[in-house]
């Protein structure tokens, strides 16, 4: 496997050198933090899954909408309101939050299933059908009728 991390932040510097003492520094490659599609695009298109370890947000729909199987901790509480996008077992998995050993096995299991394609079919579907600006100006437009319903009243 290989790890491509992209993004700043204060640990940074330090897991990059807990990976350079590990014999898996060569399987990481580091990204600094980007808006740059381009730079995202090489990456994500590299990819098979979208794993994020802490609480996912935008980020989520970000990869999904590159048609990866995303792998997100399994407290949906401490997620961002997208994880609503995000279905177990359907558009990709969960671990134990803060465990990375519930991770790895996770990523391993996948590897035996060879689901990740059923999960990237998914997640594109699930962009595609709920979670894009039509849906949501439908969502709105059903919002505002029922608010001048209230009103009327």
């Amino acid at each position: 496997w290989r790890l491509s991390v992209i993004g700043d932040g204060p640990e940074r510097h330090r897991l990059m050198k807990k990976a350079a003492r590990s014999c898996r520094s060569t399987c990481v490659t580091w990204i600094e933090g980007t808006t740059d599609e381009a730079v995202i695009a090489r990456e994500a298109n590299k990819a098979r899954a979208f794993v994020y370890g802490g609480d996912v947000g935008l980020s989520l729909i970000h990869g999904m909408g590159y048609g990866l199987p995303c792998l997100v901790h399994n407290d949906r509480s401490a997620h961002m309101p997208e994880i609503a996008a995000f279905q177990d077992g359907v558009t990709g998995r969960t671990f134990e939050r803060n465990s990375a050993l519930s991770l790895g096995s996770l990523i391993d299991q996948l590897e035996v299933e060879a689901r990740l394609d059923s999960f990237s079919s998914f997640a594109l579907a699930s962009l595609a059908n709920n979670f894009n600006t039509t849906a949501m100006a439908a969502k709105v437009d059903v919002l505002c009728r029922e608010l001048d319903r209230m009103r009327q009243k």
